[in-house]
């Protein structure tokens, strides 16, 4: 890519196992960007976030301001000619607390999220990785996670909610849909690499 190139910001959305950290990784060299993964470090709400509604608000909360911090990282070094990948942004978050949180709460977090995003430019490009909700599970189980049913039907509900969020979102900027097992192929990364870097110049 042209080393003068205007800088840009790519946002990730995808379900919980849709491999947006491995597309964030694959991206990096290719197109010489920064990287911002979300992380759990350091939050003391997560292992308890079940135990009550406060708590789960917390977790929510944690996130979102964890969500912020990267994105400003994001727009900082795209005004300096540079380009970022964030795996998450604010649809992604908003999407995770109308599944956990109570229907009051949830329009109090997306006060917030809409308050503290209200300054941050929109992602100059958004990739939306999908796939079904087996590939997903059996993507989670190979990381040894503890998958039940409970786990499950969040992943579900949240496959709903991300493609009612593609299909019905009025969103400023071209979004890309990537199958999640397309990954796996070399091949078929290096064609998403190229329609990327078309997307950015």
């Amino acid at each position: 890519m042209n080393p003068e190139r205007k800088g840009s910001i790519i946002g990730i959305i995808g379900n919980l196992g849709s491999g947006k950290s491995t597309l964030a990784e694959l991206l990096r060299v290719p197109l010489h960007a920064e990287v911002l993964l979300e992380s759990v470090d350091n939050n003391p709400f997560i292992h308890d976030a079940h135990k009550s509604a406060g708590r789960v608000f917390q977790n929510q909360v944690w996130f979102l301001l964890q969500t912020v911090t990267r994105w400003e990282q994001a727009t900082h070094l795209a005004q300096n000619g540079k380009i970022a990948i964030m795996d998450t942004f604010t649809p992604t978050n908003l999407l995770h607390s109308k599944v956990t949180l109570d229907a009051d709460s949830f329009v109090l977090y997306k006060r917030l999220a809409d308050r503290l995003t209200k300054h941050l430019p929109p992602p100059t490009l958004v990739i939306y990785l999908h796939d079904t909700l087996d590939f997903l599970m059996d993507r989670l189980r190979k990381r040894n996670l503890p998958i039940d049913d409970e786990n499950a039907a969040y992943v579900e509900k949240m496959l709903v909610l991300h493609e009612d969020w593609v299909n019905t979102a009025k969103f400023p900027a071209p979004i890309l849909s990537i199958q999640s097992r397309k990954l796996e192929n070399s091949a078929s990364v290096e064609v998403y690499i190229r329609q990327i870097q078309q997307l950015l110049s």
